[in-house]
């Protein structure tokens, strides 16, 4: 639990592919009950070197949709 909060990070092991707001991972568990939700802001990248966006969607284990940027 954070000291600060109720929001902790949530690391995932695996690889992901970006194909527009498509995102879809190797070795991922998107839809674990409470990992990944709507809403939630994922960061791309070793320290964010390819940035964050906010999810729309968790479609399956391996695949969630981000909300585009427009």
């Amino acid at each position: 639990m954070s000291l600060w909060g109720n929001k902790d990070s949530v690391y995932s092991d695996g690889t992901i592919a970006i194909t527009g707001t498509t995102v879809t991972g190797t070795g991922t568990t998107f839809n674990t009950s409470g990992l990944i939700n709507e809403g939630d802001v994922i960061t791309v990248g070793t320290g964010a070197t390819y940035g964050e966006a906010v999810v729309s969607s968790v479609t399956n284990a391996t695949t969630i949709v981000l909300k585009s940027a427009g």
